[in-house]
């Protein structure tokens, strides 16, 4: 094995599972892929996946049997809880190194591997508790067989079916689907369509149907409507068409979370760009071509979209960075743009500047300290600085690894006392101490943690009031349907019942019911009161 590819596994390694035992699941997002994990754990159901003890359609269920294997294998912990995304985001920068070799050649798939391990979206969604790290190696795989297929060994083919299988079972229908998109418009740039004739049609549907169906066939036989509506109506047909968060729908978003989130390799890529727009389409070769339609489909497509989320477009960072790999590992005039490393450069100390700014104001961020991210700034214009300007041959090193250790400094002074905040874990561990009954009610008055029911293994009501009080089925075509926490009336509290509030200074609906709380302790910004 070559001992650059070696280096790249272990820095790799090192950034994908460090400080992952300290990182507590957060709210709103991960604690639902968590919560649901740990009840398919706790019931054996491993086939229909349940939240708060309901069925939930949210997603399909690869993800889930992911995270639960993970519980099994290391029991209900954070580490565990990361343990699959980290190992996803390690075989996706093996898969892009893989596949630049066979395509390019040895230099630029070190240079690709590189690239990749140290964008900053890798390094998060690695670290999530979310479906894109797995989706991300299985989807693009997909399409990476498919070119080789293309134009290497037809039996390739093989292997489009089966990721795409994969892909679906993680994501649903947009797991085949959009992989078919980027297939047509290639061949169409192609006018090929005799390849068709090739793909293995027969033996790969009969893998994709093996490995894809048996689920989505089990679920519809077992919930019939109220799967299809909620999961194809709600998760799939309603995020197409209606915005969740209706502020994001700006033409520029997926510009916006390609910049940041390929950070720092983002500042190379307008000279990438021009370099490729003054060569034209005589430049390009068929694997630019497919590259550029793989990267641009994902981009365009979600852009479309009603709903934007910023890991939708996520899978394109392999297709440009493999481009922009093979840009820089022919480069003879000067490997990387001067300005390029400036543009960093400066970002990076603005950003320990503002962070010392914030940190004075915000108490979330008083126990922090700004040292290890400074350092690591340092270390990065220091080091590449002195190989950009002196053209030394270790430029990529020094770039890939002060960029690894802003992310190290980052997590140490950001990350562990932000997620902190959006966590209930200090929350779920007090409510563990506490003498709670099968006859218990634990009511929740001003926000819903749902972390704080995965830690402590208690549920957790959202109290409402006779008006307030709806159904807790979820609905389909509605986001409604995402609603699912259990819900319990104020006037069914009885003595011995505890209410939890998340602003201490915020008092339970009014003086009268505050009379009958008894105070019991605090954690992080919730205070734990029992009825007197």
């Amino acid at each position: 094995m070559n001992r650059n590819y070696l280096l790249i596994f272990l820095l790799a390694v090192v950034l994908l599972f460090a400080f992952n035992s300290q990182l507590p699941i957060t709210d709103p997002v991960e604690c639902n892929y968590a919560l649901t994990s740990k009840e398919m754990v706790e019931s054996g159901d491993w086939l229909s996946p349940q939240i708060y003890g309901k069925y939930w359609f949210d997603k399909p269920i690869f993800f889930y049997w992911l995270t639960a294997l993970g519980y099994k294998l290391f029991g209900f912990t954070d580490f565990a809880s990361r343990f699959f995304p980290a190992v996803f985001g390690l075989a996706s920068v093996g898969l892009t190194a893989w596949f630049t070799h066979k395509i390019y050649n040895e230099k630029t798939a070190i240079y690709s591997a590189t690239i990749l391990t140290t964008c900053v979206s890798l390094f998060l969604v690695s670290k999530a508790i979310i479906t894109d790290a797995a989706l991300f190696f299985f989807f693009n795989a997909c399409i990476a067989f498919f070119y080789l297929g293309y134009t290497q060994n037809k039996n390739y083919y093989y292997g489009t079916y089966i990721f795409a299988a994969l892909s679906t079972l993680t994501k649903g229908p947009i797991g085949f689907l959009l992989p078919g998109l980027i297939f047509v418009l290639f061949l169409l740039s192609q006018r090929n369509w005799r390849e068709l004739r090739e793909i293995r049609i027969v033996g790969g549907t009969f893998l994709f149907l093996l490995v894809a169906v048996p689920w989505y066939y089990f679920m519809y036989q077992t919930h019939g409507s109220a799967f299809t509506d909620i999961f194809l109506g709600t998760h799939n047909y309603l995020r197409a068409t209606v915005s969740e968060h209706p502020s994001d729908n700006v033409i520029y978003y997926y510009t916006a979370v390609l910049i940041l989130g390929f950070f720092p390799w983002s500042a190379y890529l307008p000279s990438f760009i021009y370099d490729t727009y003054k060569q034209g389409r005589r430049g390009l070769g068929v694997r630019e071509i497919y590259l550029f339609i793989w990267a641009l489909t994902i981009i365009i497509f979600y852009q479309n979209m009603a709903t934007k989320y910023p890991t939708y477009t996520y899978p394109s960072l392999m297709p440009i960075g493999i481009l922009l790999a093979n840009y820089l590992a022919n480069k003879t005039d000067g490997l990387f743009s001067r300005a390029a490393f400036i543009f960093n450069g400066v970002f990076a100390v603005l950003f320990v500047i503002t962070y010392f700014i914030v940190k004075k104001t915000n108490p979330a961020m008083e126990n922090s300290s700004v040292w290890p991210l400074a350092l690591a700034v340092i270390f990065f214009v220091g080091f590449g600085g002195y190989q950009v300007f002196k053209r030394q041959k270790y430029v990529l090193a020094a770039l890939a690894l002060g960029t690894a250790f802003i992310y190290l400094g980052l997590i140490q002074t950001l990350a562990l006392s932000l997620v902190d905040v959006r966590s209930g874990k200090d929350l779920g561990m007090l409510l563990r101490t506490l003498p709670i009954t099968e006859n218990t009610t634990i009511g929740t008055y001003t926000d819903y943690s749902t972390s704080a029911v995965f830690y402590s293994g208690h549920n957790i009501y959202k109290l409402v009031t006779e008006v307030d009080k709806t159904p807790t089925t979820a609905k389909a075509y509605s986001w409604a349907s995402k609603q699912v926490m259990p819900q319990f009336a104020f006037k069914n509290l009885k003595p011995g019942d505890y209410v939890l509030s998340r602003d201490v200074a915020r008092r339970p609906i009014d003086d009268k019911f505050l009379e009958k709380l008894e105070y019991i302790g605090s954690a992080q910004r919730w205070t734990v009161y029992k009825i007197k």
